[in-house]
């Protein structure tokens, strides 16, 4: 008798023991699917595996983690479910140490939505560890689960589920309760979590095109993008591969660069994802990011004391003629302030912008945006009005060569 109180106990340290680790491996799936688009961005940054697989495992990681530890919570055949977890576990560790010796430190935003404010967890040891903790707990569980004994099914009365010896009562009760605090916790911070899990995937595009204006001026003779003519009332933009043709005004053409670049730079995708931010409502469509009007006109043109009449003035600058690259905002989100779309409040706005030097940032208007032109680009509507208000960083005084960032 004592020793199947022994083993009885050892059962039950066991069990507990694996529940844990499989609520750890449910919320982790939960996590992923709560911002599913930056976690399908983080797979796809992996350099080592082929595409077909990264959208595989984006689909199947989340799905699987939760259908796993679910099966398992429910005392559904609960052994099969922790020989898949550990396999799940084995299969991606070994693929996340082999990125991490091909290519460096991966992203893989194990914990979803987490990832974005708590980033320690996304680090390479916070994951393996973690990953190697949750391996050591299945293997226990596999080697020291207890054999039945008809002493522990007819004094610990439990759930019965598929034939299946489940939780007991007072363990159901200490789950749900668990649970439900869990999600009182998380509830009140769950939008700025999901907030900044977009902010990090727009930061991201933000520094993609970044490269890809440095990488234009290296192939223009050091130029910015310049699409349109100010001699033209209107000028004709062109993604020739897909048969895409806009017209622009002059300044206007800040707002539709990537489409006169999709050939050169993108590979004709004028559609690409990374032209529209995850900030914006599900029905805007179209480029997110702004060209700075700034990289469209001579330095003297963005001060009120030295501005001519168009179009003496307009023209394109270089990048080299930035004076202060990690303070001179050249690609701003506009969708600015306001997840749902909105319009820029100096006092209250919080945007994210690429800067000439190569680099991202969000920003908060009040505490660092710097002087801006107050007329914009006004009152000659002929060549386009893009005011301040609508998006900072694109009207700055004394053009590339003033400061966006004090």
């Amino acid at each position: 008798m004592k020793c199947d109180v022994e083993r009885c106990s050892t059962g039950m340290v066991l069990r507990w023991i694996t529940a844990a680790g499989m609520c750890v491996i449910a919320l982790a799936g939960l996590l992923k699917l709560a911002d599913y688009p930056a976690f399908m961005q983080s797979i796809a940054s992996w350099r080592s595996l082929p595409a077909w697989l990264k959208a595989a495992g984006s689909v199947a990681v989340p799905i699987a983690e939760v259908g796993i530890a679910g099966c398992w919570l429910l005392g559904i055949r609960r052994d099969l479910c922790v020989v898949l977890g550990l396999v799940m576990l084995t299969i991606f560790s070994v693929a996340y140490a082999w990125e991490w010796f091909a290519h460096g430190t991966p992203h893989c935003g194990c914990m979803g939505v987490l990832t974005a404010r708590v980033q320690f967890l996304d680090t390479a040891q916070a994951v393996l560890v973690r990953n190697g903790l949750l391996t050591g707990v299945f293997v226990a569980a596999l080697l020291g689960r207890p054999r039945s004994h008809p002493w522990v099914h007819t004094r610990s009365p439990a759930l019965m589920i598929g034939g299946k010896r489940g939780f007991t009562l007072p363990e159901l009760l200490v789950a749900v309760a668990l649970a439900g605090t869990l999600i009182a916790l998380l509830l009140p911070s769950l939008s700025n979590v999901r907030r900044g899990g977009r902010e990090t995937v727009s930061l991201s595009n933000l520094r993609q095109h970044a490269a890809t204006l440095a990488a234009y001026a290296g192939e223009h003779r050091d130029l910015f993008p310049y699409l349109t003519d100010p001699n033209a009332t209107w000028s004709v933009i062109r993604c020739e591969s897909a048969g895409i043709v806009v017209t622009a005004r002059y300044f206007e053409a800040a707002e539709v660069w990537w489409i006169g670049l999709a050939d050169g730079y993108y590979n004709g995708n004028w559609r690409s994802p990374t032209f529209r931010s995850p900030l914006e409502p599900p029905e805007v469509t179209g480029g997110s990011y702004v060209l700075s009007c700034t990289t469209y006109a001579l330095p003297e043109y963005f001060t009120s004391e030295n501005r001519l009449d168009p179009p003496s003035q307009l023209r394109p600058v270089t990048l080299t003629s930035v004076l202060f690259p990690s303070a001179k905002g050249v690609l701003t989100d506009g969708s600015c302030d306001n997840a749902d779309g909105g319009t820029y409040e100096r006092d209250t706005a919080r945007f994210m912008a690429a800067l000439a030097d190569g680099h991202a940032a969000a920003f908060d208007a009040a505490r660092h945006l710097g002087p801006q032109l107050g007329p914009g680009d006004g009152p000659y509507l002929a060549y386009g009005a893009h005011w301040p208000w609508w998006v900072p960083m694109t009207h700055t005084y004394a053009g590339v060569r003033g400061r966006d960032v004090r």
